[in-house]
């Protein structure tokens, strides 16, 4: 008997584990391990307009997967008709159409309206729409035209499209609430990790801290508007290094994802704190996945700072689910479900809003006995709280909520 399928379709790369390829891998596992097939479409800068979906076909991490074009903020995003069309005819073809349980959508591949005739057809044909939800979007970037066609097709997909849906899988208890208040079926999946990564549960044998940050704070290439327009607050981290190093207090601090030429365009005002711990502050670029995870599991903290806003509380870091997976502890800010998941001394420590309280406190953790380190990396590395199998069963009965259609 072949089992039920589960589509999980949006705007994810899945064999790169950034954020939105590791969300939906470790979705789709739960999904497996409750009994059904699940079938990815997702999309990838390697295939163009004129590579046939069905041509797209890999098996990734033993999930059948297929993949459409990357979509640029041009017209090609007038295409959405067409690629409705291959896509329930791919299905058809395959078969899958006849089995198939829920489609989960993952943002979308291409403009809402395309979301929008896939849960049409979800409807006509008794198949569960769910939207997978991860954040409330805030449009910083690019120029007015472009921010203003995705702020539309934003509060287009918010206010009607995601109405339609059955349910919505929900990163944090913020947008729980927000659709629990629509009469939406929920459930709080936080990001999750496949497998634990135990690579270094102990501190170097230096007599100095080595934290470090791995991310795309901001936009590179163009200075930054704003500061709060920054995802991840990079430039405070730095500022409060900076106060600490002034003290006299040694440290390193290691950052991947941008250069150094990739932050300085976005905030050349802080060149000055760059020039002056140039050497105990290190830019490393781009790096591989599980480079990442090997480097944070050497460093003996991580950081990762955030405004309170809107954003923030709707979404939930990856980062900070990878440091603790990773055996390290994270010093943060108390944004969205942190709190939940956080405990003082054990997973890491939380940042006050004020700027001077937070500067003090980075300084007390920066002198913290190595032995005090490694007891609080060996609790993080033993932590299983954010692997997918602990959600399976939360998951089933989230699928259970939903009435049979």
């Amino acid at each position: 008997m072949e089992r039920d399928t589960i589509i999980y379709v949006g705007n994810f790369d899945l064999p790169n584990r950034n954020a939105a390829g590791s969300r939906v891998l470790a979705n789709g596992y739960i999904f497996r391990e409750m009994g059904y097939n699940v079938v990815y479409f997702g999309t990838s800068m390697k295939t163009d307009l004129s590579f046939s979906l069905e041509n797209s076909f890999e098996i990734q991490h033993g999930f059948e997967s297929y993949k459409f074009p990357y979509f640029k903020p041009s017209f090609d995003w007038m295409q959405y008709a067409s690629l409705y069309n291959e896509f329930i005819s791919l299905i058809k073809t395959k078969g899958i159409d006849k089995r198939v349980k829920a489609i989960i959508f993952y943002g979308s591949p291409t403009i809402s309206l395309w979301v929008s005739k896939v849960v049409k057809w979800c409807n006509n044909n008794g198949v569960l729409a769910i939207e997978d939800c991860v954040d409330w979007l805030e449009i910083h970037h690019g120029n007015l035209i472009f921010r203003l066609l995705k702020r539309i097709d934003y509060t287009y997909r918010k206010a009607y499209v995601n109405k339609r849906m059955d349910g919505i899988i929900c990163i944090s208890e913020y947008l729980q609430k927000y659709y629990n208040r629509k009469g939406k079926n929920t459930v709080i999946i936080p990001p999750l990790r496949v497998e634990k990564i135990r690579i270094n549960s102990f501190p170097k044998g230096d007599d100095f801290v080595r934290i470090a940050y791995a991310g795309i704070p901001f936009t590179g290439g163009q200075r930054l508007r704003e500061r709060h327009h920054a995802k991840d607050r990079l430039d405070l981290a730095i500022k409060y290094l900076y106060f600490a190093f002034k003290s006299g207090i040694n440290f390193r601090f290691d950052i991947y994802g941008i250069t150094k030429d990739h932050y300085v365009s976005g905030l050349p005002e802080d060149q000055y704190m760059l020039n002056a711990m140039s050497n105990v502050v290190f830019f490393h670029g781009y790096k591989r996945a599980e480079i990442i995870d090997e480097e944070v599991s050497n460093a003996d903290f991580t950081i990762l700072i955030r405004d309170v806003n809107r954003g923030t509380n709707a979404g939930f870091s990856t980062k900070f689910v990878q440091s603790i997976s990773c055996g390290t502890p994270v010093i943060t800010t108390n944004t969205s479900d942190i709190m939940k998941y956080m405990q003082e001394n054990i997973y890491g420590f939380i940042l006050e809003k004020d700027e001077q309280s937070a500067i003090e406190k980075i300084k007390q953790i920066l002198l913290l006995p190595k032995e005090q380190i490694a007891q609080m990396k060996k609790q993080c590395a033993a932590s299983d709280m954010f692997l997918y199998k602990n959600y399976i069963y939360r998951m089933y009965e989230f699928m259970d909520s939903m009435s049979s259609k």
